[in-house]
Formats: structure tokens, C-alpha cells, sequence
């Protein structure tokens, strides 16, 4: 039996990057023991272990020779990594290849270390998603002749379709859709797809489901819609009694809109009263996407008669009474501009307008009855970001608005009016919503185009058209709640305070009418109405209970 010698020598070569000093210090092997080859063996499993541990994975085998000799000197040949000789990115179509040459650290002429490699990986993938776009695989290898690829696997559309629709046309629904087939995917701009098709008012719910595709890559998106009522048609007959200075009366209504005509998009409304009080006709058209630039139109005519209307005297307790003609018609277009969220209009208004009776006798300037009319080009801008337009939980909505008249029409003026909505998603699904709005009218602004606050939308805690004037300042908030798990009733409480100034008078933000309360909200999307809202405010007049249709804004 032969005795294995006593270690004399431990020859370690080929290293650069990990020094003598710790390999040596990873073997159990040690000069002055007996060679134990089993041990040695250990050993060498240890040193492979440590650099796969620093990430250098390639080849696997790091001691690609291991000898002793009878007198004891233990030699490992090392092999620390494949040193890179270029570099490969495959799969990007999203951004210039030196974009993501410069987010690859790893350099020619350096050892393959997987680490870094990955962390490369990483700054790619977090390029893609800051972007908001999907990959499916992402992965970076070294060949053997030392050539690193980093291949990239996009998420890529291959094919889209459309189910659930019965009535809307696909191609409306399409219009709607920005993500295009062949477009790789992003997730904010699918869900961004989702609220625009919400916000037609169309679909009762809306949703989309990704399909494999035909390969590693691609995938098809099902666009998933449940489309509810949009036509609504309904007859009304009331009765008023008379005393004092009011008669008593009947009043009929009519009213029929569609939003969806034939699955078109586009909509149209009559709606007519008769009665004591009033007689009144009007009548609308929209087309919300006209052309290929999704140019708007919208068209309405009118002819409206009020009798024996009332507004109440500012520090008193009078009312004065007046009748209201107003004849016209209007048209309005509008276009995209920058980007899908915002928008802007002109609309063109010839009017014929005529008051008689005591009209507004406090005014400091009240000349009496007046007639004659108006003809006023009206632009005006708008950025939407609201996620649902009919019940939104977060977004914003921005507005300004210039209207001159003076075009040959009796009436010249000037009216500027802002308008600021935000919306925060708070905790166990609650939504705060504050609102700005402001509005200003210079010359000879007739009466019917002045600012009126006070009623179900404005000012809940005081009669309607309370408030009057040429400038006009109104701060509404809403926190507003579900009830339970349940989704037709939600609750709201609001504060709200602003106020109308009319000719002569002072403006101030002392003083501002004020009212507060509590509201419940009742989703019937079925019937076409959207969401029911009754609503009773505290005012500085008293208590009302209001009722109205959608959300106060």
C-alpha cells in the first residue's frame, strides 16, 4: 500500500480576478497535510461555487485542470470566465440601439459576469416599464467565442377583436382604441382605451382579454363590451296651483334623445314643454367624430318662452317678476390639439332674446325691458384626464372659454369663464372632488347671458337662479362613498359657497354664500339615466332637498 504524500505545493495559475491568497484560503487542502484527493476534489467544487457566487457563470467549471505530483505539489489550472469580445442587442424596436448600448455596463474586453449582466437586464426593463411598455421575455447570454446578446422580447399586438357589441358599430368602437395591431403593448394605454370607451356612455362595462398569440411575443387582445341603454324618452304632465300673484296650471313635457343612433355615435335630443309657465322647444344634434382628425359638430336650435319667472331681490325679501324670450340657434365644432385629452371648440350663436315685466328692479343701471340680438363667436379649451366622465374617481378637467358678441347683433360684450375639476382615489374607495369656477362679463351683457348660481348643481342650499350678475365666483367639494359592496347607492357629503355680483357692485370673498349637506347617489344604467342624485344642503336660507341627474361635476 502506497501512502499519499504530505502536500508541499499548492500552484495556482490562470487567475486575475479572485487572488491566490483567497482561493487558497477556500480549500481545505493545506500544505503540510496529507494529499487527500477526495478533499481536493471538495476543494474544487468550493473555488467553482465562490465564482458562480460573484457571478461569473461561464464556463461552469472555473479549475479546468487539476494535478499533483508524487512529491506533493498540488497544481490547479484556472479558467476565471470568458472574456467579451462584442456585444449583440436583438428584439428592439422601441428605442435606438444606443439608447440601450448606453444602459448595458458591461464592456468589451471584460469577463462575462452574470451579475452584471443582469443588472443591465434590469436598467432595460425598467426603460421598457417607466414607458408603460410590456415584455414578454428579456434575457442576456455570452457564446463562446466571447459575443454577449442581450435579446429582447417586446409584447407585440398581432390581432384585436371586438365582442359583445350588438348595436355599436366596430368601427365606432375602434375609433376609440389607440393601441393598434402590430404596436407593442403598454398597460396604461390599454386602460386609457378602457375609460375612453367608458366615456361614450355606451357600455354598461368594458373590458379586455389577452389571448396567446401564434408565437413567443405576440398576443390578441379581446375587447370584451356589455353596451346599456342609450335612448331615453320620457312624457311628463304637472299641475301648479294658483294664489296670490301666481296662476295655477298644467304643464306637459316631452323629451327623446338618443346617444347612439343606429350604433353610429352619433346623438340627437327634442324636448318640448307647455304649460302656465312656459313653452319651449329645442332641438340637437352631435357628431363627435366627423372625419379622420376626429373633428366634432354639434348643432342645436331653439325657441323658448317663460312667463311670470321670478328672481328674488338681493338684501330682501321681494320678488320680481319677468318673462323670457329667447329664439336662436347654435353651432359648435371641435378638434384635438396635442394630444387625445385635450380639445378645442368654437361655437357660432345667433340669438333673439326679449324681457318684459318688472324686470329686476334693484339693478343700479335697470333700464327696463330690453330685446334685440345676439351674435357671438365663442372659443374655448379643454383638457380631460377623468377616468369616467359619468362617475369619476380620479383625474382632472380643465376649461377656459372667451365669448365676444358684437357681430351686427344688438348686444356687445365680452364673457371669460374658468372652470378646474381634480379628483383624488382615496383609501376604501373614496373619492374627493373639489371644483373651481370663475366667470366675467364686460359691456352689454343682456341679462339672459348673465351668471346665475343657486339649485341642484350650484349652490344646493338655495332656490334656484338665486344668485345673478355679470362675474360670478362658486368653490364646490365632494367626499363622496360607497355603501358597502354594493353598487347602485353611494353616499356623498359636500360644502359649497360662492356668489354672483352684479353691475355696480363690489366683489368680495367676504361674506360668500355658503351651504353644506349630504347626498345619496343611485346608479340605473339600465334606464339610461345614469346616476340619480338627491341631495339635502343647509343653507343660509333654510334646508332643500334637491334632486338631479349625474354627478354635481
Amino acid at each position: 500500500m502506497i501512502e499519499n504524500p504530505p502536500v508541499s505545493e499548492i500552484d495556482i495559475v490562470g487567475n486575475s480576478i479572485v487572488p491566490t491568497s483567497k482561493l487558497e484560503s477556500l480549500m481545505k487542502t493545506a500544505v503540510g497535510k496529507i494529499l487527500n484527493t477526495r478533499t481536493l476534489y471538495g476543494d474544487v467544487l468550493a473555488v467553482n461555487e465562490y465564482y458562480e457566487n460573484l457571478g461569473y457563470t461561464d464556463p461552469s467549471n472555473h479549475v479546468v485542470d487539476l494535478s499533483w505530483s508524487k512529491d506533493g505539489k498540488v497544481t490547479l489550472k484556472m479558467q476565471e470566465g470568458i472574456v467579451i469580445k462584442a456585444i449583440q442587442i436583438t428584439g428592439d424596436t422601441v428605442y435606438p440601439e444606443s439608447q440601450l448600448r448606453g444602459l448595458v455596463h458591461t464592456k468589451i474586453g471584460d469577463v462575462f459576469n452574470r451579475k452584471n449582466i443582469e443588472a443591465d437586464l434590469g436598467n432595460i426593463a425598467s426603460l421598457y416599464k417607466d414607458d408603460d411598455y410590456v415584455l414578454t421575455g428579456l434575457k442576456g447570454n455570452i457564446k463562446p467565442d466571447g459575443t454577449v446578446v442581450v435579446e429582447i422580447t417586446e409584447t407585440r399586438v398581432e390581432s384585436m377583436r371586438i365582442e359583445g357589441n350588438t348595436k355599436t358599430k366596430d368601427y365606432v368602437i375602434y375609433r376609440q382604441i389607440k393601441t393598434k395591431v402590430g404596436s407593442v403593448l403598454r398597460t396604461k394605454r390599454i386602460q386609457k382605451d378602457i375609460e375612453n370607451l367608458n366615456n361614450t356612455g355606451y357600455f354598461e362595462t368594458v373590458n379586455v382579454e389577452p389571448e396567446e398569440g401564434t408565437e413567443p411575443g405576440k398576443v390578441a387582445l379581446v375587447w370584451k363590451v356589455k353596451e346599456q341603454k342609450t335612448g331615453t324618452a320620457s312624457l311628463g304632465i304637472g299641475y301648479s296651483g294658483g294664489g296670490g300673484a301666481y296662476q295655477g296650471g298644467i304643464t306637459g313635457a316631452v323629451s327623446v334623445s338618443e346617444k347612439n343612433i343606429k350604433g353610429t355615435g352619433q346623438a340627437a335630443y327634442i324636448q318640448w314643454q307647455r304649460g302656465i309657465y312656459v313653452d319651449s322647444i329645442s332641438v340637437g344634434y352631435q357628431n363627435p367624430w366627423i372625419d379622420q382628425a376626429q373633428d366634432s359638430l354639434a348643432v342645436s336650435i331653439y325657441d323658448s318662452h317663460y312667463f311670470n319667472q321670478t328672481q328674488v331681490i338681493p338684501t330682501t325679501n321681494a320678488v320680481s317678476f319677468f318673462n323670457d324670450t329667447q329664439v336662436g340657434e347654435s353651432v359648435t365644432v371641435g378638434r384635438p390639439i396635442f394630444d387625445e385629452d385635450t380639445h378645442a371648440y368654437v361655437t357660432l350663436k345667433h340669438e333673439y332674446i326679449s324681457t318684459s315685466g318688472v324686470l329686476f328692479p334693484f339693478l343700479p343701471n335697470a333700464t327696463g325691458p330690453v330685446a334685440g340680438t345676439v351674435d357671438s363667436l365663442a372659443p374655448a379649451v379643454t383638457r380631460d384626464t377623468r377616468d369616467d366622465v359619468f362617475d369619476t374617481k380620479h383625474g382632472r378637467f380643465y376649461s377656459a372659454s372667451y365669448e365676444y358678441a358684437g357681430f351686427g347683433g344688438t348686444f356687445t360684450f365680452n364673457k371669460y369663464q374658468g372652470d378646474i375639476r381634480q379628483y383624488y382615489s382615496l383609501a376604501h374607495n373614496l373619492t374627493f372632488a373639489w371644483r373651481l369656477l370663475g366667470g366675467v362679463g364686460k359691456g352689454n351683457v343682456p341679462i339672459t347671458d348673465w351668471y346665475v348660481l343657486g339649485g341642484p348643481d350650484t349652490l344646493r342650499g338655495y332656490d334656484l337662479n338665486r344668485f345673478v350678475g355679470t362675474t360670478m365666483l362658486l368653490g364646490q367639494t365632494e367626499l363622496r362613498f360607497p355603501f358597502g359592496k354594493q353598487k347602485i347607492f353611494n353616499g356623498a357629503l359636500f360644502y359649497e359657497a360662492g356668489n354672483v355680483f352684479q353691475p355696480g357692485q363690489t366683489f368680495t370673498f367676504s361674506n360668500l354664500p355658503k351651504d353644506y349637506g349630504f347626498g345619496i347617489r343611485m346608479k340605473l344604467p339600465n334606464l339610461g339615466l345614469g346616476i340619480i342624485r338627491l341631495d339635502f344642503a343647509f343653507g343660509g336660507e333654510g334646508t332643500r332637498t334637491v334632486i338631479g341627474i349625474g354627478q354635481t361635476f
